[in-house]
């Protein structure tokens, strides 16, 4: 009888993505086939699938360390605004999304504070001054 090329708990590293992928053979939700071993470990702790529309990410950055402490569930879209804000290890100090919105937020102060500016030096034209020409307060 042939010996199987990957018998099941067989484990490998996909190059691409840097994470660990497990054989498994008959397993009662993933069938058969290759299987993350992040996701094996969040259905063994937890007892199922990760929900559509979520994904696992690694608090430390690394990939293989697949401990349930490490593994945090997030939205797709929390976890891509995660990684675009430089909240990486590998994504420190990299001009990102945070700097982008860092530079919006301080283009959209800059143009208030001329606005307003304009705003309360025209206000202060129009309001009465006592002799000595300081702003008389408010009679209300």
């Amino acid at each position: 009888m042939p010996i199987p090329a990957d018998p099941a708990g067989f484990e490998r590293l996909a190059k691409r993505t840097g994470r660990i992928n497990v054989k498994v053979i008959n397993h009662p939700e993933f069938g058969t086939g290759w299987v993350k071993r992040s996701h094996l470990v969040y259905w063994e702790h937890y007892g199922t699938r990760i929900p559509r529309g979520y994904v696992l990410h690694h608090k430390d950055g690394d990939r293989t360390n697949d401990n349930i402490r490490n593994l945090k569930l997030m939205t797709n879209a929390a976890h891509t605004t995660h990684h675009q804000l430089g909240n990486t290890p590998w994504n420190k100090g990299k001009r990102g999304l945070q700097t982008r919105l860092d530079q919006s937020q301080r283009n959209r102060e800059r143009i208030w504070t001329k606005k307003a500016k304009k705003s309360l030096s025209r206000i202060a034209k129009t309001r009465p001054r006592d002799a000595k020409g300081r702003l008389q307060a408010d009679d209300d």
